[in-house]
């Protein structure tokens, strides 16, 4: 499985409306502390959820090796850069 993101907007430094090609409605993203998203596995598991992993690695380069995602680097196989 694979997910194919785009950014829409930037809504300011640290917010994004983000579209997925396989979904029909947007997902707003801030990332700060706290990282949020309007997905609903951000909301069931208030955890970091594929978009703001998405963000953090394609948007802001993290390396899927910094300690910092070294629990979420399995988000990294699943998209599709452009």
């Amino acid at each position: 499985m694979s997910a194919t993101i785009y950014i829409l907007r930037e809504t300011g430094p640290t917010g994004f409306l983000l579209k997925e090609e396989s979904e029909t409605r947007n997902i707003q993203v801030f990332l700060g502390d706290p990282h949020r998203c309007t997905c609903a596995t951000f909301k069931k598991e208030n955890d970091l959820c594929k978009h703001i992993c998405w963000l953090l690695l394609k948007k802001f380069r993290v390396p899927p090796h910094n300690p910092s995602m070294s629990s979420y680097a399995h988000y990294y196989s699943l998209f599709v850069f452009f």
